[in-house]
């Protein structure tokens, strides 16, 4: 290219070129601030400085880009064409860029000739014409080289910080602006409450992490700054904002209930902090019968349930309802409560024995399901089974009347009529007063009917009733019933006719029986929701007072049947007395086992020894457990003195017990306990009408019967020999001698006992109170079981005296107390151990320290729920 196309094409390249000098001049400085920034920023400078100070560096850094930025649009002059021709005219004389466009004014003269000839030598020197240098322009926009300098500096900053650049140049840059007002200096905390009954620890939220809680949790948000924050809460769609308000204590303080899932972020001069929590599900119980509901031997309702729930099922209940086959309203419903093994259990078994004997409902067919609920209130039900409720059987016709009157009142369902006005005037014809009408006349039929038959009932109370207080108590439920003005009150009679009741089928000892259960349900419950010590004793001193007063009303009904007189009680006339070293050891046990925390072994042997009172037989009423007269003779000789041998022994025990607790006993005190025990042992041969050697086989009185020439029961091949087997069956004094010592399980039990004794001897010598405990406790056991065979073989010789089957009826499954030998579904207690001393410090330990572990907010909810296991074992 050549001439003037070439010019042309220079100059415009020109200034093209003539672009970046102008630019570098114009922005340069602001680029050269910018690199600047970047590299103190890499390098770390402005990470070393105070949160303020970055602040402030930031601030004045983003001004002075700004101001640089401002200059740069101001100087910013966009190159032309004429910059670009001035740059081409320098590169010779004869300004070849101006040359080749000018034009002659008068393009016919002279001149225009010379002025072609001119253009045409331009033309060619232009052709070898190089384009223009702008090395002075470049060195006038950037005189210290920056274009090269900031670069380089800004690439080894940036190789210096590696993977933290970027972060290193966004603190620097986008800095916590807040800090300069302090904003920085905020401390937020925050923490989850979840409710009480899910038994979880609060834990901490932590900041930008998500957490999950129950729902009905607290989350509290503590803010500790120099101004009021502002809170922005995300709940589902809706979102709040709102200025946290200072509390007493200078702090700003938010609490929230967790419904659903949210998020909580604090804002001061910026996001302070966020906070991600959502919702756990709380599921509904789960509630079955593991066994449907009937009527066992003593008509409770019995049956079995087992109850499920993620935190804890707080109320159990048998929800109760009429079948149409009953006649009674279907849509009534009523609810029994059910006591629950311990507090809250998440998951727990049972089997219930509910007394509904009592029931308006009683010996109707009704169905009937469980209910549980949970502390959130959400309820879970069971399957619907029917079954008849088990009614009390009277037999005595006052209390059957009593029984049938008061279904009369219960079993109404309709309410009173309103209640009419008369009008009572005088002769002539002036109000004086008004005066209601008769209640029972707006009453529901079956309050009337009850009405009428308690005014049959009591007709001639002096030929019918012997005893007045019953006459009295139906008088009394004749008034109320005619005075009540609501079924409500009528209802009231039901206290007062159930007492007629039993008075009238039982005598004093009902009531006794139900102070007994009282008091025995109040010590069950503060067992299991586990009361304070002082608490726990006082209900078992009146558990022990209801105990005497239910043995004395039983006594004394039996004496008033005529069954027993007076003179057959024990020496002293304490009839209360029978069991009373059993009832004490028992409370004892409870005592120390509750204060270990083992409520578990209290309540059960709370329910053995409740069992026991239950099945109490009065040993001094009629020892051979039959209808005849009380027993007499060697046999019955022998079973009193096993019986104070058996109470002397626990006695023995009793105080070894409290001598190794008390650590200070002197060998005086050791060698008494020795020689006492000693002397329990050698009683066995000496002391006991008939028992002998239990190792010879021969007892006194067998050996009378052998110089009598008559056949030993005992002998070969007669030892295991039912009583009719063994001798002539006569029923002589020698005979009864014989039957003494005749059951060879007997005889073991007393070897037993002896050895056992005799053990527990040497060990008290050698001053080893632990070891002679459990022998002693062996030999209470041995002597419990041999008097329970000592008792079956008298029941055994009383039939075969009147003349019946021994082998006839039920076997006795009990021992004069009442208690089961073995094949009764309660103990005695006996099967429960009582911790030691070091057994009982020792548990102490192992429970607080699971508590303490227990209360660490760190934990797993894996490791809680073990803990929490442990602890419920306890």
């Amino acid at each position: 290219m050549t001439g003037r196309p070439h010019i042309a094409q220079m100059v415009e390249n020109t200034r093209k070129r003539l672009f970046w000098p102008a630019l570098l001049s114009a922005y340069g400085p602001m680029l050269a601030w910018i690199a600047a920034f970047g590299v103190l920023a890499l390098v770390g400078v402005i990470d070393r400085m105070p949160s303020r100070m970055i602040a402030i560096s930031a601030i004045v850094f983003h001004i002075g880009w700004v101001l640089l930025l401002i200059r740069g649009l101001r100087v910013w002059k966009r190159p032309t064409t004429q910059d670009a021709r001035k740059l081409v005219d320098q590169l010779d004389e004869s300004q070849p860029a101006t040359t080749l466009i000018d034009r002659p004014i008068r393009p016919t003269s002279p001149a225009a000739d010379l002025w072609a000839a001119h253009q045409a030598r331009v033309r060619d020197q232009a052709a070898h014409l190089s384009s223009p240098s702008l090395f002075k322009q470049v060195q006038s926009a950037d005189p210290l080289a920056l274009r090269f300098v900031a670069p380089a500096l800004v690439l080894a900053a940036g190789i210096h910080a590696g993977p933290s650049a970027t972060q290193r140049l966004l603190a620097g840059i986008d800095p916590d602006f807040g800090a300069i007002v302090g904003a920085d200096k905020l401390t937020a905390q925050a923490w989850v409450a979840p409710p009480g009954y899910t038994n979880r620890a609060p834990f901490i939220l932590e900041d930008g992490a998500r957490n999950a809680a129950p729902d009905g949790s607290e989350l509290t948000i503590r803010v500790d700054a120099r101004s009021a924050p502002t809170l922005i809460v995300v709940e589902g769609d809706d979102t709040t904002r709102r200025k946290l308000k200072k509390g007493e204590d200078g702090a700003y303080e938010a609490r929230l209930t967790l419904e659903d899932s949210l998020t909580a972020e604090l804002h001061l001069w910026g996001r302070r902090a966020h906070y991600e929590l959502s919702s756990m599900g709380d599921t509904p119980p789960i509630v079955s019968f593991t066994e449907a509901p009937s009527r066992d031997d003593r008509d409770r309702a019995a049956f079995g349930w087992s109850v499920l729930d993620d935190y804890g099922v707080a109320r159990l209940e048998l929800t109760l309802s009429p079948t149409p086959r009953s006649g009674q309203p279907a849509e009534q419903t009523d609810s029994i409560p059910i006591d629950l093994p311990s507090v809250e259990p998440r998951e727990a078994e049972g089997h219930a024995a509910l007394d509904l004997t009592r029931h308006k409902w009683a010996g109707l067919e009704v169905d009937a399901r469980l209910r549980a609920v949970d502390a959130a209130g959400q309820e879970g039900f069971s399957e619907v089974t029917t079954f008849t409720l088990p009614s009390r059987l009277f037999l005595k016709p006052l209390a059957k009347a009593a029984a049938e009157v008061r279904f009369e009142v219960l079993r109404e369902s309709d309410d009173y009529g309103a209640l009419t006005e008369t009008l009572v005037e005088i002769a002539d014809g002036e109000v004086v007063r008004k005066i209601e009408g008769s209640r029972l006349d707006v009453a529901p039929a079956g309050v009337r009917r009850a009405s009428l038959m308690l005014d049959g009932l009591t007709w001639e109370p002096e030929t019918y009733f012997d005893d007045m207080a019953l006459y009295m108590g139906f008088r009394q439920a004749h008034a109320q019933l005619n005075s009540a003005r609501s079924k409500a009150d009528a209802d009231r009679v039901d206290n007062l006719l159930w007492s007629v009741a039993l008075r009238a089928e039982y005598g004093d000892y009902a009531s006794a029986a139900e102070e007994l259960e009282r008091a025995r349900q109040a010590l069950e419950r503060a067992l299991r929701d586990g009361a304070p010590e002082d608490e726990v004793k006082r209900l078992m001193e009146a558990f022990r007072q209801a105990v005497q007063n239910y043995l004395k009303a039983q006594f004394a009904e039996a004496m008033r049947r005529g069954d027993v007189t007076s003179a057959d009680q024990q020496p002293g006339g304490d009839s209360q007395s029978v069991g009373d070293d059993d009832l004490q050891r028992m409370l004892k046990a409870m005592e120390e086992l509750a204060e270990t925390g083992a409520t578990e072994q209290a309540r059960q042997l709370l329910a053995d020894m409740t069992d026991m009172l239950e099945r109490m037989q009065t040993f001094q009423m009629n020892p051979n457990g039959e209808g005849g007269e009380p027993m007499s003779g060697p046999m019955a000789d022998a079973l009193r003195e096993l019986g104070e041998e058996l109470l002397k022994q626990r006695e023995l025990n009793d105080d070894t017990r409290r001598t190794q607790q008390q650590g200070e006993a002197g060998k005086d005190d050791i060698e008494d306990l020795a020689d006492r025990q000693q002397a329990l042992r050698d009683q066995q041969g000496a002391g006991l009408p008939g028992l002998g050697d239990p190792q010879s086989g021969q007892g006194e009185e067998e050996q009378d019967g052998a110089n009598t020439g008559e056949g030993s029961p005992s002998g070969p091949g007669q030892e295991n020999q039912p009583p009719e087997a063994q001798g002539d069956g006569n029923s002589t004094a020698e005979g009864e001698g014989d039957g003494v010592g005749g059951s060879q399980r007997y005889r073991n039990r007393m070897a037993e006992a002896r050895a056992a004794q005799e053990r527990a001897a040497q060990a008290l010598r050698d001053g080893d109170l632990e070891t002679a405990q459990q022998e002693q406790q062996r030999a209470t056991q041995a002597l419990g079981e041999a008097a329970t065979d000592l008792a079956q073989t008298a029941d055994q010789m009383n039939k075969i005296a009147n003349g019946g089957d021994p082998e006839s009826g039920e076997r006795n499954q009990s021992d004069p107390l009442g208690r089961p030998n073995g094949n009764g579904d309660a103990g005695n207690g006996d099967d429960v151990h009582i911790p030691e001393q070091r057994e009982r410090q020792r548990a102490r330990d192992i429970l607080n320290e699971l508590r303490r572990r227990a209360s660490e907010r760190n934990l797993t909810d894996d490791e809680l729920d073990y803990l929490q296991r442990l602890l419920d074992r306890f």
